[in-house]
């Protein structure tokens, strides 16, 4: 699976949890409500992070064209 396959089973799960917990909106109050809200986008950045650390590819390095000094200035 690559990195932009992980992103999506990560906002898939983050958002079936904010789903759920906002049907829960109607036994808690608005307060509790942001408070779990902050808690599910803490939750959503600690793993997108994690994942980034963990399955991150090493960057490609660019060739570099040899020094010509007869070559026209662009």
């Amino acid at each position: 699976m690559s990195s932009f396959d992980w992103i999506h089973v990560i906002w898939l799960v983050v958002t079936l949890a904010v789903m759920i917990s906002a049907y829960s909106t109607y036994n808690i109050g608005l307060r509790r409500s942001v408070i779990m809200a902050l808690v599910w986008v803490a939750i959503f950045l600690v793993a997108t992070g994690l994942v980034w650390l963990v399955a991150a590819p090493e960057p490609v390095p660019v060739p570099q064209g040899s020094f010509d000094p007869d070559a026209p200035f662009i």
